[in-house]
């Protein structure tokens, strides 16, 4: 057995035992094994890691009720994690792991409803704290519903996934003055709440979801709901920086920063270039202004930032926040990306940093 047998067998068997092997592995095999790693076979080390990252996944955040916790925030569940884990057990082919966690979301959250209730909390009875809906959890479940129609072969997970994206566009994309836009939830964010509403955040636009549902719903213009995105993202910059706030005003003839939210760059808008990124028909000057947010040189930020005057605040020191900044830098077309991103201890930055992983493999000649 060759040197490079020995390595993928090394990666086979820590896949299968979940051992913490770091993707630096990927990194160092060029160096380890000179002329005999082709780009292929870097790819297919960095495959089984991703493998091996999702089980770890699954085992640290995902219960065996298919509950997922979020454990930076009270250990509650919400939509949108529900709709992540749907999609990265697609993505690795998990239907055990699919199932447990549409059958949780099902029972807990939609519970005869149309759209998914946004908060379960463990720790009170009833244990659905906002009935309101988040309106990316709703299109992240059906995302996730789609891609398991294709990964399994099971047609009922798209009769489901295309009866909720019609749902979706019939209840939640409302008329705006830059076009038709998603509102965050079914109540609460409207010209009656808000002064300056209609108010929506900009990371719900989840690029490559919307750019799937208009191909399995092609007599709903999902197209035209992805370009008011664009033209949020490219007219809804603020600040020394041209970065978006979490939540835009859409009551005047121009995007704003909503008056009764603090006007930061946080937790929310950094999916912002990880959806674009994701997204093979976003366009790539959008992910300018992230470009650059985590200097990976001297690993600096990323941050927090106070949009209006352009100052860092608190530090996002989650691996998987770097990995989404660096996909983002890599997509832009600026630079090739370190991939040595050890794992992360909080559900948030771990899940951020799969997807990311997914697309840098996705995207490895030109990525690493």
């Amino acid at each position: 057995m060759n040197r490079l047998a020995s390595a993928l067998a090394a990666m086979a068997l820590a896949v299968l035992s979940m051992a913490a092997t770091p993707v630096q592995a990927v990194v160092a095999a060029p160096t380890a094994f000179a002329g005999e790693v082709s780009a292929e076979e870097r790819r297919e080390i960095l495959d089984l890691e991703i493998r091996a990252k999702w089980r770890r996944y699954v085992d640290r955040f995902i219960t065996s009720a298919g509950r997922v916790i979020d454990n930076g925030n009270g250990d509650i569940s919400h939509s949108e994690g529900q709709g992540y884990a749907l999609i990265l057990a697609a993505q690795a082919g998990d239907r055990p792991t699919f199932d447990l966690v549409l059958s949780w979301t099902e029972r807990e959250l939609f519970a005869g409803g149309q759209f998914a209730a946004w908060r379960w909390d463990p720790a009170v009875v009833p244990h659905i704290t906002d009935a309101n809906n988040a309106t990316d959890g709703d299109i992240l479940i059906a995302w996730g519903l789609m891609l398991a129609k294709e990964a399994f072969g099971e047609p009922a997970y798209g009769r489901r996934g295309e009866d909720l994206i019609r749902a979706i566009y019939g209840k939640l994309v409302i008329d705006t003055t830059i076009g038709p836009a998603l509102t965050p939830g079914a109540s609460g964010f409207s010209p009656e709440d808000f002064a300056d509403g209609p108010i929506v955040n900009p990371s719900y636009w989840v690029f490559p979801a919307l750019t799937l549902f208009a191909d399995v719903t092609p007599d709903l213009d999902w197209r035209a709901v992805s370009e008011t995105g664009y033209r949020l993202l490219r007219e809804g910059r603020f600040g020394p920086l041209q970065l978006p706030t979490e939540w835009v005003a859409l009551g005047d003839d121009m995007p704003l920063p909503a008056a009764e939210f603090a006007p930061d760059f946080s937790y929310n808008a950094m999916r912002i270039p990880l959806y674009l990124a994701l997204d093979d028909a976003a366009p790539r000057d959008l992910l300018g202004p992230f470009v650059g947010m985590w200097n990976a040189d001297e690993d600096i930020g990323p941050f927090v930032v106070r949009v209006h005057t352009g100052e860092a605040g608190e530090l996002l020191g989650g691996q998987g926040y770097k990995a989404a900044f660096a996909l983002a830098d890599c997509m832009a077309g600026h630079r090739r990306v370190r991939s040595d991103f050890t794992e992360d201890d909080l559900y948030y930055p771990a899940t951020l940093g799969l997807f990311a992983l997914h697309k840098i493999s996705e995207e490895f000649s030109s990525c690493l």
